[in-house]
């Protein structure tokens, strides 16, 4: 059931880490990886809006606008190392766009950056083809057919097939969540930042794509590799681009390695004895109060 107020998992201290999970995920994703980083860091594993426990506030709102305050919110003006997966990919880089010297590295995985690929893939039809599904998608829901987008949807980041293998419950939550999708892409294909503008983030970051997906999530990669000035490319080929849910434990070493090498893992408090299951509000840095809970 969705709350009015972010669902937020947390775990750990020492330095903060935000994990944003991909389209029709939820923070659930980052299970392993929070189980993994919590006896160095305070990770935080929010649900974005529509999805988990978060509801969707603003219908009429720019998505990546809306999960931009959500994130705020959880980071609560502090400094933060942000980890994002496709669509939190890209709600994370624009938290960094917007708040700069509130992010200690980024760590992404085939950043859902679509408007990129649609400029540095000129004449690169494959990588390109995720607009035709986009746009795909956006009809058949305006059409009522739900289930169909889903299966789109899903069979393009997934796999052919993946659709099939799926239950009935299992279908039935995919589709009810493709309305938000449409919110992603929507908002995500109006983003006109240029490439040259990500040139600015001075952080450190991980940039991590597979090798067996869609040729767009790579792309985006490579693209963003090459324009991140501190960018430490990580290519994984036997994976696709849910290869931090399918394969959690190879991209979670890298991303561990990659948090030691910069010094994040050097913390030592302890893992705390009970998890936290209460509200939990920060200063009203944003519209959102928010729900903590493992």
């Amino acid at each position: 059931m969705h709350s009015h107020y972010p669902f937020v998992r947390q775990s750990g201290h020492g330095e903060a880490v935000v994990c944003l999970h991909a389209s029709t995920s939820s923070s659930r994703q980052w299970g392993a990886l929070i189980e993994r980083l919590e006896p160095a860091c305070h990770v935080l594993a929010p649900d974005l809006a529509g999805h988990g426990g978060t509801a969707w506030q603003d219908r009429g709102a720019n998505a990546l606008e809306e999960d931009l305050r959500l994130v705020e919110a959880v980071a609560g003006g502090e400094a933060v190392h942000l980890v994002g997966h496709s669509y939190g990919g890209a709600v994370a880089l624009r938290y960094a766009m917007r708040h700069p010297q509130r992010v200690r590295s980024l760590v992404l995985y085939e950043p859902a950056m679509w408007h990129l690929v649609a400029v540095g893939a000129a004449g690169d039809r494959a990588a390109l083809k995720v607009f035709d599904v986009g746009h795909r998608v956006m009809g058949l829901v305006a059409a009522g057919s739900y289930l169909d987008a889903a299966r789109l949807f899903l069979d393009y980041w997934n796999g052919a097939g993946s659709w099939e293998r799926m239950n009935a419950a299992q279908r039935d939550r995919i589709a009810a969540q493709m309305v938000r999708v449409v919110a992603h892409f929507a908002a995500l294909f109006l983003d006109r930042t240029p490439l040259v503008a990500y040139a600015a983030l001075g952080m450190p970051a991980l940039v991590m794509s597979g090798g067996a997906g869609p040729r767009s999530g790579q792309r985006a990669a490579e693209l963003l590799a090459a324009t991140l000035p501190r960018a430490l490319p990580r290519r994984f080929p036997a994976l696709g681009h849910m290869g931090p849910m399918i394969s959690p434990d190879e991209v979670n070493a890298a991303i561990a390695a990659f948090f030691a090498e910069a010094g994040v893992s050097e913390q030592t408090a302890p893992v705390p004895a009970s998890r936290i299951m209460a509200p939990w509000r920060r200063a009203p840095a944003a519209d959102y109060a928010l729900t903590c809970a493992t």
